[in-house]
């Protein structure tokens, strides 16, 4: 029988016999809230291992190293914020400008969210200035949202140049609005859907 001390990836024990594995989505999860609470140098095994009440031995099951999980961050990330998000809307089928509304609802990530809340894609950008493989990544993302908001206003009868012109406003805007959002402005949601009507009407 494997005891507690013996089982580096055991989140708790209770006894001898009833543990919790810790996946390593687990210790993404994790390392994201740490991210947005206090930044990237908050990324350190101990640390990490700290807040979710394990061994390091856990923590080097599944990664190599602390570069190892940052870049596995960056990679869960860019699905979640470009792949995942684009399939979500693109299955709804929906005519614009329904489709825009629907992107700012599904990056509207609440306090306590898996993988961190409203303040971890500004951590993210953050981080990006002083690593250039995060910068890298957040330089894609930005891109592929711009193209895909670029899209969405051409088909509500925009053409390239205008629609390119007001993707980049609005999504601007909704940069802006992840760093007001730390200032607990929540009222800055129903002001991006007024800004997104005020763009298709005009």
């Amino acid at each position: 029988m494997v005891s507690c001390c013996q089982a580096p990836y055991a989140i708790v024990c209770l006894g001898v016999r009833k543990k919790r594995t810790l996946s390593r989505a687990d210790w993404i999860g994790a390392a994201f809230s740490a991210l947005a609470d206090g930044g990237a140098q908050t990324l350190k095994a101990e640390s990490l291992a700290r807040s979710l009440k394990v061994s390091k031995g856990s923590f080097y099951w599944h990664f190599k190293d602390v570069n190892d999980l940052k870049r596995a961050m960056i990679q869960h990330w860019q699905g979640r914020a470009s792949n995942a998000v684009d399939a979500e809307i693109n299955r709804t089928g929906q005519a614009p400008p329904a489709p825009v509304s629907r992107l700012l609802a599904l990056t509207d990530t609440r306090h306590g969210a898996p993988f961190g809340d409203s303040a971890t894609e500004a951590a993210i950008r953050d981080w990006a200035r002083g690593e250039p493989f995060v910068r890298q990544a957040v330089a894609k993302v930005d891109a592929r949202r711009v193209a895909f908001l670029t899209g969405l206003l051409r088909q509500h009868g925009l053409g390239a140049p205008e629609a390119a012109q007001k993707a980049r406003l609005f999504y601007a805007a909704m940069i802006g609005r992840e760093a007001l959002g730390l200032t607990g402005m929540d009222m800055v949601q129903d002001d991006l859907q007024a800004l997104l009507a005020d763009l298709l009407a005009a």
